[in-house]
């Protein structure tokens, strides 16, 4: 019987009004943290309402790189997309200069053009750029299509904005306080939460502008190519005729002299104590073979 009246008591008590509103309550607060929107936490991962971040990266090789690349932004344009950017350059792998005759030289070189797109496209449109790669292209090198689902960071982001109050409670205590560095401490606790939601919702801006517009990074290169061209030779035109050879050494022999005519006019102190040395010397030279001849 104890056993019995037991079991009554815990049926009633799970069945009672009390529990039925708890249960309730938790159903409440889980549907209001979990839909913004329409959009839920717990929807299917095909669920329309998701958030969804499309990527894709090609590197592929084609004809010519010019007319893919032209072909691209076009399609690109006429879907609603933006090209975000478009760069076009030739990669030299070698390069050679032969002789081909006294006033030029034979260049030749071998060089891959090369492009780089970043295309933004609706996302609806994704599937159309990417069944059009395969068609313009003669080999694929890669292909990388991603999927980033940001559903719970934007909903993380929205329920935090919608949590706040708008700052009334910091205002309340604003009011009721007197302490000059409480107030401070609230400002500045208001600022901060203001910014934060800025910051968040900014955030989810930029989440939907990506989950709107599918991003595809897109490299594309053709075979290796030969350009020969003839460009002038340096030295030929360094090298100068006989003529100008005999005027430019004639023009060096007198500037030479020239030097050498002012060293001595320079030095004319020094080129006069010898002449009058010399001529002591011959003096003496003089008077020794004289007295030798007496002798």
């Amino acid at each position: 019987m104890p056993i019995v009246i037991l079991c009554a008591c815990s049926r009633s008590d799970i069945n009672s009004p009390k529990n039925e509103s708890f249960s309730g309550e938790n159903k409440k607060s889980i549907s209001m943290s979990d839909t913004v929107n329409g959009l839920t936490a717990s929807s299917e991962l095909s669920s329309p309402n998701r958030k969804i971040i499309r990527t894709a990266d090609f590197k592929c090789r084609v004809q010519n790189v010019f007319n893919t690349t032209t072909t691209l932004e076009s399609l690109v344009k006429s879907v609603g997309g933006v090209v975000e950017q478009s760069k076009i350059e030739n990669d030299i792998s070698e390069e050679k200069t032969l002789a081909f005759k006294p006033d030029s030289l034979k260049q030749v070189q071998t060089y891959k053009t090369i492009a780089h797109l970043t295309l933004r496209v609706p996302f609806q449109s994704l599937d159309t750029v990417v069944h059009t790669l395969p068609v313009l292209s003669t080999f694929i090198d890669s292909r990388l299509l991603a999927q980033e689902d940001v559903t719970l960071k934007y909903l993380s982001n929205a329920l935090r904005n919608d949590s706040l109050n708008n700052g009334a409670d910091i205002k309340t205590i604003l009011k009721s306080s007197k302490n000059t560095s409480a107030s401070l401490t609230a400002v500045k606790y208001l600022d901060d939460k203001r910014e934060d939601k800025i910051n968040r919702q900014m955030d989810n801006l930029q989440l939907m502008e990506n989950v709107n517009y599918a991003t595809l990074n897109i490299d594309l290169y053709q075979p290796e190519q030969v350009i020969v061209s003839i460009i002038p030779n340096p030295d030929y035109f360094i090298n100068s005729t006989f003529s100008e050879k005999a005027i430019s050494a004639f023009k060096f022999g007198w500037e030479l002299l020239q030097n050498i005519v002012l060293l001595f006019i320079n030095i004319w102190f020094l080129v006069l104590i010898l002449i009058i040395a010399l001529l002591i010397v011959r003096k003496i030279k003089a008077k020794k073979s004289l007295q030798f001849n007496k002798q």
